[in-house]
């Protein structure tokens, strides 16, 4: 796509094969308060909804700085307490604005930091310049990969990582109910692998849902949607469960392999982020309300 890094040509893309077929002609842009959890530090999707109007703030993990010698070795850690002090999470509510990013340091795992995050959610509302808010998870797949099949066959399969990535799950799901309880409009959304699973972890054959048990879900391919490596596009497959409409049949454009093309391997680390093109199409579908 030549599209990657323009948003409204992307979702200009996206209306000529998806909406125009539901008979939405006008195209009236809404900017949306948009929350993504368990995101990096340069989403894709958070900078896109910025980029149309809307407010964007990503829960990102405190920044572990590597200082590295000539030649790419790391440096010897120095000794607890010596040199500059460890730096701490700021538990404090960023300020929201339309058109602008804000990342926010919070750790997923502690159960203090995301009391702090169920409080911002329940009393959020969108800000000036929004129609509505809308909540987007997407934790790390490590716990429910299926590589973890084969470290439960080894043996080697540890406890903690179990029960991590059923805490990470619970910890999602409470907070879409947190904004299913909330006054203002709220749309939700959820992304996983399609790979992904709980029956190593739970002990019955599920894929790790957020949103709600009956969610509607949409799968997406990598190669669809531009992500290509150094060998080929990529085959890998996410599945989003949301209960925006507009969101799913925009998606639903993507679910299949286009052809044309070479496929290759990926390193897991290079899929971890978004392609600019599918970060700019779910962000389009957010903003995107139909014309009066």
């Amino acid at each position: 796509m030549d599209c990657r890094n323009d948003a409204r040509a992307a979702f200009r893309v996206v209306t000529a094969q998806g909406l125009a077929v539901m008979g939405l002609a006008m195209c009236v842009w809404s900017g949306v308060t948009f929350v993504e959890v368990c995101a990096s530090r340069t989403s894709k999707a958070a900078k896109a909804v910025a980029r149309l109007g809307g407010a964007a703030l990503r829960i990102v993990k405190m920044c572990q700085r590597v200082r590295l010698r000539r030649g790419g070795r790391r440096r010897r850690s120095r000794k607890v307490g010596a040199g500059r002090p460890r730096r701490s999470y700021n538990l404090s509510p960023p300020v929201l604005c339309a058109g602008r990013v804000v990342n926010w340091e919070l750790d997923v795992d502690n159960p203090a930091h995301m009391c702090v995050l169920r409080e911002f959610l329940s009393t959020l509302e969108p800000q000036p310049g929004t129609a509505r808010c809308h909540l987007h998870t997407s934790p790390p797949c490590t716990p429910f990969s299926r590589v973890q099949y084969l470290n439960l066959a080894k043996g080697v399969y540890k406890s903690r990582q179990r029960a991590l990535g059923v805490r990470r799950i619970r910890v999602m799901r409470r907070l879409h109910a947190v904004v299913r309880q909330s006054d203002v409009v709220w749309t939700s959304s959820h992304e996983q692998p399609e790979a992904s699973t709980m029956s190593h972890v739970r002990g019955a054959k599920s894929w790790p849902w957020a949103v709600r048990r009956s969610a509607a879900r949409q799968r997406v391919v990598g190669c669809a949607v531009g992500l290509r490596g150094a060998s080929g596009y990529s085959r890998k497959v996410w599945v989003f469960e949301s209960d925006c409409p507009i969101l799913l049949s925009v998606l639903g454009r993507f679910g299949h392999c286009p052809g044309g093309h070479q496929h290759g391997r990926m390193a897991a680390s290079c899929t971890e982020c978004y392609p600019a093109s599918l970060g700019a199409i779910i962000a389009g579908a957010l903003c995107y309300r139909p014309g009066q």
